[in-house]
């Protein structure tokens, strides 16, 4: 297929990233001609979601570096550069991820030897029937238990025999163990007698005969009653792969954010859904507290003194309108947020929620920042219910492929597992005109766009900073509840150099990214080792990283969650890019993702590289709906007819851009004459009836 593409195009983008995905929809909205690549056979780059299966993939994929492409015959690229041009070559092993290592934190369920067990059961068999044979009782003693003879001929049953040896020595008693129980105690539990099979109490839970001991599920005794599986197998977790969808860089939605915003104009919020983060969680005191953060919240709160109450909402009425009041915090804006916090006498409490679960900032963050963050935070609330934020279900990876769907419905073209190894530069103005691809072919372009990791490393400049990642499956959710919600947790931990900060973020089955009865589990915090040692304390403080397996049901909640499976890796931080001085002036670097919890910043940077190149154009405007696109017909065309040949005569251009102003003007000017000949010809239609019945019916 990549043969076949067309060799010329308006606009070329490298990678199916979020930010660089924006842009191939908001271009192809617009009605230019987007051809959109990536040299991986997934959507989403470094924003990916992936299934178990695709996890394990993938990290192979960046261990081996399977992903790099071969060299193209030196003798074939001359043939694709024309005079005054020349080829910059690409770099075709760069990767944003270090380090990835995934890990089993439970045991594999110990095989079933089927022979062996078949072979006890004879031999049980075997032991039953010599028991029967040495100890039958007289027929007349049996009848008398029984109350009725055997019939000629028959062997009383196994279950009749024991019964009978029980009445005779120990009177019948339903408390006494029969011949099969006792036996059965000698392999572990692994066959049931016939009286239990037969007699079990309402207290005890169904259990499917075809199912092992170790697939036994009780229940908790919580006010939901949900079950839960008290031991857990590593193939317990491998054979729902499917149901795991897992985010290599995971993003909450601002519900009053640019990104929503976004999703909701240009009708991209159509090939998503979303589940509210029902709760912000934070550590108070080495204890886990839910954070009243809305009105209702703070009244309804038991946690909070009358008079702490009533300074929450004081100072949170402040932070929604803090512009209008900038005499109470001028004095501070340079200075750090905590500081500005002591100034407002403030408890400990409050300043505790106020700087680790609704500003989410670092103590040393200076004042405008926090109270930038604390304004974002409040107006979110309420929108959606009440909440702060949303999450896409099936993970943050949805974003970017919504946006592709968009691309693709306006004539975007796409083509996976393919990248460009060469840029075609011309040598007077230091302009890209076209790529040459890893299948040898040479595609034209006026702009593109490209991920950090597909530019040579001397065309932009980063922050030499990383972001270790940790993702963990657990079998029960960090701050039990009645219902399963999304938990979000900013955990703030001192140490003696300064304060690290570590974003938790808990998501049930609920959320479309694990399976029943486990939670998947986000962990985000700057890189200063690797990721696992970055992680432990946050991961320590919560979770038990060294389970041990246990069929006691009672006491799961009384311990801390189980991890167990965990993924852990280092991201780059590309997330503030700056072009340097070599960078041809129709070639746009985009931004990767960063520890921030949401992508609002990466809407703002796709915005502003689109008015760069099309300053006249409306930003990803709404779709028009499908009842109002009118499909010209060839029976129309004296109609319509200086509508079609203004246009094609207007898309004909010499290659130096559509002025797709000066053509949507043309459109409704056309539009307006069609008008005009329309009503000409419905008024002589109304003069002649018989005649205007012939013209309907044409029409």
């Amino acid at each position: 297929m990549a043969s076949d593409l067309p060799s010329d195009f308006d606009i070329v983008v490298l990678g199916t990233g979020l930010q660089e995905s924006i842009l191939a929809a908001a271009f192809s909205r617009i009605g230019l001609k987007v051809l959109h690549i990536d040299r991986n056979d997934y959507y989403g780059g470094p924003w990916a979601s992936f299934n178990l299966q695709g996890v394990d993939k993938w990290i192979i994929q960046k261990q081996s570096a399977s992903f790099c492409c071969q060299p193209l015959d030196s003798d074939h690229l001359l043939t694709l550069v024309k005079e005054g041009e020349k080829l910059l070559e690409l770099p075709g092993t760069y990767t944003s991820v270090l380090e990835p290592q995934s890990h089993y934190h439970v045991d594999k369920r110990p095989e079933i030897n089927e022979e062996k067990i078949a072979e006890d059961t004879q031999d049980m068999n075997v032991s039953i029937q010599r028991q029967e044979n040495n100890n039958t009782l007289p027929q007349s003693a049996s009848s008398e238990y029984d109350g009725e003879k055997d019939k000629p001929g028959q062997k009383p049953s196994v279950v009749e025999t024991a019964q009978s040896k029980e009445g005779a020595l120990g009177g019948g008693s339903k408390e006494g163990t029969t011949a099969e129980e006792s036996v059965a105690k000698d392999f572990d539990g692994q066959f049931s007698s016939a009286s239990e099979e037969d007699g079990e109490s309402a207290d005890t839970p169904t259990v499917d005969k075809e199912t092992s001991p170790s697939d036994v599920v009780d229940y908790i005794p919580t006010k939901d009653k949900q079950e839960r599986q008290c031991e857990w197998f590593a193939d317990d977790i491998c054979k729902e792969w499917r149901r795991y969808s897992i985010d290599l860089a995971p993003k909450l939605l601002y519900c009053a954010g640019s990104m929503v915003e976004l999703l909701i104009v240009s009708d991209v919020a159509k090939y998503c859904e979303f589940r509210t983060v029902s709760r912000v969680l934070t550590m108070h005191d080495g204890k886990l507290e839910k954070v009243p953060c809305s009105r209702a919240d703070v009244f309804s709160s038991k946690i909070l003194t009358l008079p702490e109450k009533r300074l929450l909402m004081k100072f949170l009425t402040f932070a929604a309108e803090y512009e209008q009041h900038s005499e109470t915090y001028q004095d501070y804006l340079d200075r750090p947020f905590a500081d500005f916090l002591d100034s407002q006498k403030l408890t400990t409490r409050i300043k505790h929620f106020v700087m680790e679960a609704i500003a989410m900032v670092l103590p040393s963050s200076s004042t405008q920042e926090g109270l930038a963050s604390t304004q974002k935070f409040l107006r979110s609330l309420g929108r959606y219910g009440n909440t702060a934020f949303l999450f896409p279900l099936y993970g943050s990876g949805e974003l970017p492929q919504g946006f592709c769907r968009l691309s693709a419905v306006f004539g975007g073209c796409y083509c996976l597992t393919l990248s460009a190894l060469h840029l075609v530069i011309t040598e007077a103005d230091n302009r890209c005109i076209g790529i040459i691809t890893n299948g040898g072919q040479r595609i034209n372009c006026k702009y593109l766009i490209g991920d950090p990791s597909y530019m040579p490393s001397d065309f932009y400049i980063h922050d030499n900073r990383n972001i270790s990642r940790g993702i963990f499956v657990t079998d029960r959710t960090i701050f039990p509840g009645a219902e399963e919600e999304l938990s979000l947790l900013y955990l703030l931990q001192h140490s003696e150099e300064n304060a690290t900060a570590t974003t938790v973020l808990e998501l049930p089955s609920s959320a479309m990214v694990c399976q029943g009865s486990t939670y998947l589990v986000h962990l985000t915090c700057s890189a200063r080792a690797d990721a696992a040692t970055d992680l432990k304390p946050a991961a320590n403080t919560l979770f038990d990283m060294c389970p041990q397996q246990t069929d006691d049901c009672a006491e799961v909640g009384k311990r801390k969650p189980r991890v167990l499976w965990s993924l852990f890796f280092k991201q780059v931080d590309l997330s503030n890019i700056t072009a340097t001085e070599k960078v041809p002036e129709n070639l746009f670097i985009v931004c990767g993702p960063g520890a921030e919890i949401d992508p609002d910043k990466h809407v703002a940077e796709a915005r502003k590289i689109f008015k760069k190149i099309c300053p006249d154009e409306e930003f990803l405007p709404k779709p028009p709906h499908p009842d109002d696109i009118i499909f010209v017909d060839d029976e129309e065309t004296p109609a319509t007819g200086n509508q079609s040949s203004v246009l094609s005569a207007d898309l004909d251009v010499d290659g130096e851009g559509v002025d797709c102003t000066e053509s949507k003007q043309i459109q409704r000017d056309a539009k307006e004459e069609a008008t005009e000949s329309e009503s000409v010809t419905e008024s002589n239609v109304t003069e002649n009836t018989e005649e205007g019945q012939e013209k309907s019916e044409k029409k």
